[in-house]
């Protein structure tokens, strides 16, 4: 950002060096004219030319007219260090400062960012899911655009876009629309790219494969940087890498203290531009707010030629936790099948921790960005009466609950196993 403003100011001082030179030759003349009239022969005997109250005017008003000149220029270069945003390609002209343009791709929303609008009409300033995180964008200077439902990606839309957020999708691309994705990376574009459960055609395109469920997780390995510090205190869904490009940078890790380490937030390069992947919420809860601003300043400010110069620190594995040991559940099963929520009581039982005050359940649908359940209880067993609404299709399988405990100084223990259940059809 300062190299850009010296660099503006380099430009408007070579151009204000013209005006300078103009006056100077102007003064000069004028002293010229001024000599001949008085010491008509002066210029060929190298006789002192004198100098009277009116060159000592012209002189000291042209030296004032640069220094001012400067020094106004000097205030605006260095002032504009803090105006934001900056552009993150050079598509605007050298040096140019001009507003990022932002898409949201939304176009194969399932509700996680459209959510409670629906068919046929989309509005961006009516009240959605995804709305918080678009006014982040647009509170950070960005120029944002939420893409409705159903909008077909093509190389036109993203042409010229400086960075493209794409949100957890649930219906398919073509293969056309991941072609314009690559595309518009290849040539600068910046990708916040929230994968999918399972994966989708457009993470697969960049080599990337997610796990097929989400659970939550406490992040405790990071490579210490500003993005990934403190997501050691964030509880949220995740879902783990499963595979990368081989020169993909990992960022942070989940339960990396077992024996299969999982990785759920990296950055990988292409030529101009690069993606930044992960699998959770984009804000939709307090503590994925906090997350989605850290992975918003982290595309404002790197951009591909910063992340290929820089070398990523060591990681740094987080101390277990202090607290209370790991539950031990009990009920349902692994592999169990529940009613549908209208149809019969789910019941979670598990065996008390000794020292325990109170316990926080977790209960997370195979693709959910947020928790069906997490709540804290003093209780060690958890009961959800009937209640109305059913379970679709796509989201019967793979759902996984887990407990956690906390003792009387407030210290949370290590989470449960993630025990796995399926729900009826309706």
């Amino acid at each position: 950002m300062l190299d850009e403003a010296l660099e503006w100011l380099f430009e408007k001082v070579h151009g204000l060096g013209f005006a300078a030179a103009f006056l100077a030759s102007l003064v000069a003349r004028h002293e010229g004219r001024s000599m001949e009239r008085t010491h008509p022969h002066s210029r060929h005997l190298g006789g002192d030319t004198g100098c009277g109250p009116r060159q000592r005017s012209m002189k000291t008003f042209a030296m004032k007219f640069i220094g001012v000149s400067l020094t106004i220029l000097m205030v605006i270069a260095f002032s504009s260090c803090h105006k934001k945003p900056v552009a993150v390609s050079s598509k605007a002209g050298k040096g140019t400062v001009r507003q990022i343009r932002a898409i949201v791709d939304a176009s194969k929303d399932g509700g996680t960012w459209w959510f409670p609008q629906a068919s046929p009409s989309f509005d961006a300033q009516k009240p959605h899911q995804g709305k918080a995180a678009a006014d982040a964008m647009r509170a950070k200077g960005w120029d944002v655009v939420e893409l409705p439902r159903g909008e077909v990606i093509t190389p036109e839309r993203l042409k010229g876009i400086d960075i493209v957020v794409r949100p957890t999708p649930f219906f398919p691309y073509a293969e056309s629309e991941v072609t314009a994705y690559r595309s518009a990376v290849a040539a600068g574009a910046r990708l916040l790219l929230m994968g999918s459960a399972g994966g989708d055609a457009v993470s697969q395109g960049f080599g990337l494969r997610f796990g097929a469920t989400s659970q939550i997780a406490s992040v405790d390995k990071v490579v210490p940087d500003s993005v990934t510090a403190g997501m050691n205190a964030l509880e949220i869904p995740w879902v783990p890498v499963m595979d990368m490009p081989k020169d993909a940078v990992v960022l942070a890790w989940a339960d990396s203290h077992g024996p299969n380490q999982k990785p759920v937030l990296g950055y990988a390069n292409y030529p101009e531009g690069y993606i930044l992947f992960a699998r959770t919420a984009l804000g939709i809860d307090d503590q994925g707010s906090a997350l989605r601003g850290k992975l918003l300043t982290f595309l404002e400010q790197h951009s591909s030629s910063d992340l290929k110069q820089h070398s990523p620190a060591a990681p740094v594995t987080m101390k277990e936790a202090a607290g209370p040991t790991a539950p031990a559940l009990i009920a349902p099963a692994n592999g169990a099948i529940l009613d549908q929520p209208s149809a019969g009581t789910w019941i979670f039982e598990w065996r008390p921790v000794p020292g325990a005050q109170k316990y926080q359940i977790t209960i997370l649908g195979a693709s959910a960005a947020v928790p069906l359940v997490n709540t804290e209880t003093s209780s060690s067993k958890l009961l959800l009466p009937p209640r109305q609404g059913y379970i679709v299709e796509p989201n019967l399988r793979g759902w996984t609950w887990r407990v956690r405990a906390q003792d009387d100084k407030g210290r949370w223990g290590s989470w449960s196993e993630a025990r796995q259940f399926d729900v009826v059809p309706q």
